[in-house]
């Protein structure tokens, strides 16, 4: 889970954000952003997450799809890649991997 309260985490929370639709927007487009070389916003970020700065994104971009999924009418498809992710499929992978069910499902239950 994302952890708030931390300024850094906020921050790389702000950025992903701002860049949310945009699936070239990974690691080295963020470091430069925050100002840190890879190793150092890899290491600051497992230190408070004990996650990888890569995968701490992706629950970032999951979380909004999430949001999406049950605050909006767009397409899964398009909740895709509108939180950078450029193959649905991939997406749907991911979201049964952090929700345990498919996007779909998880709509149809919030019918």
């Amino acid at each position: 889970e994302i952890h708030a309260e931390d300024p850094l985490l906020e921050g790389i929370r702000d950025l992903v954000e701002q860049h949310l639709d945009d699936p070239e927007f990974r690691v080295p487009e963020l470091s430069r952003e925050m100002g840190y070389s890879r190793s150092q916003l890899h290491r600051k970020v497992k230190a408070l997450t004990g996650d990888t700065i890569t995968h701490f994104i992706q629950q970032i971009r999951l979380q909004k799809g999430d949001e999406l999924l049950r605050s909006s009418q767009l397409s899964i498809s398009e909740i895709a890649y509108s939180t950078g992710h450029s193959a649905p499929n991939y997406f749907a992978k991911l979201y049964r991997a952090k929700y345990g069910m498919s996007p779909k499902k998880r709509r149809k239950n919030l019918a």
